[in-house]
């Protein structure tokens, strides 16, 4: 049976009803599909047609499932498969709408996009020319981090350009996929940071919801990166990296460290916020930066990371056994270069083994770093640890059997030492750090030095109270006569006689590999766990710190030193940001004047407030092993 055209009938009024029996055209017999009911056209005003299921090939409206009072849909032809619409009132003309499911009233939402003309707007306000920016979609919304503002970032096309836009983001709102208008007033072009809009008006979002990787550029193979940094400032990148240095400081609130991609080796870093944590910022590691804008600070590229998400694909080196130091009597800890799961370690007696009868039965982990509890140790006995293949690091991989030992003295008491009297511009590049010995014991692994290279792991030497060490950096004939070595057994062990460059009334031990740095500085002396127990901050404005900059080495070391209660300003606290630039002056104790070693930097009394005025205001003369001026024995 066929039945050409029912709309009269329906429109009257009529109810039909088919028996459930087979038919040519539908051998099946099912009630429920009634199939090719063809020509079904403008069915107007057709009001309160429920449940009228499975109807196929209505005009081509196939599998329109339970469309409930759909009135005055006209025109309505060739929506395939819009299942579960309902209460779709008045929707007229909305032809060849296929497979949209479940999308009620998601008008225009995927159809955000840039405006290409916002590139060559773009163009001339990093020109430093103000003007507005129309259309353009925001890639990276970044939170104040450090001296760091907040802000977003502008782009309208994949090949660039691209702006920072600093904001206060509790004032402006705005989403990574929203396109912007604004009128940038202000234009920042003298920093070595990328170039910025710092002052703009007349914003408005004016659409939202693009995918802003459609502007993502992969640098990976870009052997420009860091040479034609023009090219890519602020622009979203994709890289993959390998990590090739150890991290550092990058700015007050940033760590960063080198990378190389697969088109750069030089003049590119991965920098990060320092409250992220991740092994993948660990030398020797690779990984991918993903949809990132690229900053840059004088001529490095600094691919930045504000979010652990924004990094992928991470593969990193088997962890290696670094140091192993005897903490107590029954407490080794060793460090790793890599961060240890504590959930590997699940036997310390047998994962942890030693030689010479020594014996390990707990551990505890921070990070990479592995205190063992041990049987009691003999002072002064050598002893080497092995870690078994079974402690693995954050990402499952097990300690590198070929880098799998450390050796270590049994504990003995550690001396307690003091900065006492320094000068970084020696003659012929002969220049001295002394320390003072304020608590009795053993030097070994003690390290004495400043920021850089620039230090010296002490031997042991079984010192008192009141000594002294004087440690020699410079590697001319004027520094080191001939033949002269460390002194260990006592302040006469090579008579200044004999070596000129000796001093009697002190221990003197050598470092060959270069003088230290006579500009802003820190030395430091830090114990055998490489620990910060005394620094003291060195500046050389030679007058008012006003518009004096910091090395960021010496910034970097300053922060480590704060964390380690070291330094402070006078009469307690430190500035917001650090100790940066004029902060870093103001607070840290004068170089002024110490030329050769017949002047110096001294401390001016017994006691240690951590603070620029234990120190004297300018150069003084040298008490090279003994008492300054104001101080007496112990």
């Amino acid at each position: 049976m066929k039945i050409k055209n029912i709309a009269p009938l329906l429109a009257a009024g009529l109810v039909l009803t088919f028996a459930a029996c087979g038919d040519d055209d539908d051998p099946k017999g099912n009630p429920n599909n009634v199939n090719n009911v063809n020509n079904v056209n403008n069915s107007n005003n057709v009001n309160n047609v429920n449940n009228v299921n499975n109807v196929n090939n209505v005009n081509n409206v196939n599998n329109s499932n339970n469309v409930n009072n759909s009135n005055n849909s006209n025109n309505s032809n060739n929506s395939n498969n819009s299942n579960n619409s309902n209460n779709s009132n008045n929707s007229n003309n909305s032809n060849n709408s296929n497979n949209s499911n479940n999308s009620n009233n998601s008008n225009n939402s995927n159809n955000a996009m840039p405006n290409p003309a916002a590139a060559t707007q773009i163009t001339d306000v990093i020109g430093g020319t103000a003007g507005m920016i129309e259309g353009a979609a925001v890639t990276y919304v970044k939170q104040a981090v450090g001296d760091d503002a907040s802000g977003f970032f502008l782009q309208a096309t994949q090949d660039g350009p691209a702006v920072f836009v600093a904001a206060d983001l509790t004032t402006t709102t705005v989403a990574v996929g929203d396109i912007v208008t604004l009128m940038a007033d202000t234009i920042d072009t003298s920093a070595a940071t990328n170039i910025s809009v710092t002052a703009f008006s007349s914003f408005m979002v004016t659409d939202s919801g693009y995918d802003v990787t459609m502007l993502t550029q992969d640098v990976s193979a870009a052997a420009d990166l860091a040479t034609a940094l023009a090219n890519y400032e602020s622009e979203l990148v994709t890289a993959a990296v390998t990590v090739t240095s150890d991290l550092r400081f990058a700015g007050v609130g940033h760590l960063q460290a080198d990378v190389m991609t697969a088109g750069a080796s030089a003049d590119v870093t991965v920098r990060f916020d320092d409250s992220l944590s991740s092994p993948a910022f660990g030398s020797g590691c690779s990984f991918t930066v993903n949809d990132t804008p690229l900053w840059h600070f004088a001529a490095t590229a600094q691919l930045s990371v504000y979010d652990l998400a924004e990094i992928d694909s991470i593969t990193c080196p088997a962890p290696t056994v670094s140091a192993a130091v005897a903490s107590s009597t029954t407490e080794v800890v060793l460090t790793f270069d890599r961060d240890i799961d504590d959930t590997s370690i699940t036997d310390a007696a047998t994962q942890f083994t030693f030689d010479n009868g020594l014996t390990a039965s707990a551990a505890s982990v921070n990070g990479n770093e592995v205190t063992l509890t041990t049987s009691a140790q003999t002072g002064g006995t050598t002893y080497t640890v092995t870690v078994a293949d079974t402690v693995l690091d954050v990402l499952g991989t097990g300690v590198d059997m070929n880098n799998n030992t450390a050796m270590f003295g049994g504990f003995v008491t550690p001396a307690m030492l003091r900065l006492n009297e320094i000068n970084l511009d020696g003659a012929s590049g002969c220049d001295l750090i002394e320390v003072r010995v304020v608590g009795a014991g053993s030097t070994a692994g003690i390290q004495v030095g400043a920021r850089g290279s620039s230090s010296v792991t002490l031997p042991d030497i079984n010192v008192s109270v009141n000594d002294y060490i004087v440690v020699h950096f410079g590697s001319t004939a004027n520094c080191t006569t001939a033949g002269v070595a460390d002194e260990t057994t006592s302040p006469t062990d090579q008579a200044a006689a004999n070596f000129p460059e000796n001093y009697d009334t002190a221990y003197d031990i050598y470092q060959r590999s270069g003088g230290l740095t006579a500009t802003d500085n820190v030395a430091t002396v830090e114990n055998a766990l490489g620990e910060i127990v005394d620094a003291v901050l060195l500046h050389d404005a030679y007058g008012a710190c006003t518009g004096e900059t910091a090395a960021s080495a010496s910034e970097a070391l300053a922060t480590n030193v704060v964390a380690a209660n070291q330094w402070q300003n006078v009469g307690g606290g430190t500035p917001a940001n650090g100790y940066v630039d004029e902060d870093f002056c103001n607070h840290a104790a004068p170089l002024d004047g110490a030329s050769d070693v017949s002047t110096s930097i001294s401390r001016i009394d017994d006691t240690d407030d951590n603070d620029k005025d234990d120190w004297s205001t300018a150069a003084i003369s040298s008490t090279w092993g003994a008492n300054n001026a104001g101080q007496s024995d112990l």
